[in-house]
């Protein structure tokens, strides 16, 4: 399962005040593959990253995994995120956007659903308000849809 990186074009800091921004999706992003685990819970595992988190730890990361989990049925099992990232972290492309829609769309496959891209930009977006507090939404749209968006809160101008 993948989500799209992202460049945005202009407007990078000022799309969370409300201003304009443009963004485009780019091919590369992050994808997702789910190995069974013989113990309930969820474990994210990032090995390229050096990074490996339970959903009960204390993180943003975890948080964002708590949150993606929440939304979808209790199960008795558990399984392994096994992150595989073809962007950078903290590089502006929209790592964390792409790494929650991959997992939520791996999560969707695991348990035979059937969800529209918008249900899983919606659940994205409130996992990156654990990474980001008050995100614009263009970032998880893009990972999600890919393509272009134009963001822009008229209400501000």
């Amino acid at each position: 399962m993948h989500g799209y990186g992202k460049i945005i074009l202009f407007g990078e800091h000022a799309v969370v005040y409300g201003y304009p921004a443009l963004a485009a999706g780019i091919s590369k992003g992050i994808g997702c593959e789910i190995v069974e685990a013989s113990r309930p819970g969820f474990v994210l595992s990032v090995p390229h990253w050096g990074i490996e988190v339970a959903e009960h730890e204390e993180s943003n990361l975890a948080e964002a995994l708590r949150i993606i989990v929440r939304g979808f049925p209790k199960t008795s099992g558990g399984c392994r995120l096994q992150i595989i990232p073809q962007i950078p972290s903290r590089a502006g492309l929209g790592s964390s956007a792409a790494l929650t829609v991959a997992i939520i769309r791996a999560l969707v496959s695991w348990h035979h659903l059937q969800w529209p891209a918008v249900k899983i930009n919606e659940l994205a977006f409130q996992a990156e308000c654990a990474f980001h507090g008050t995100p614009s939404g263009i970032d998880n749209t893009i990972a999600t849809f890919g393509g272009f968006c134009y963001l822009s809160d008229a209400t501000r101008f």
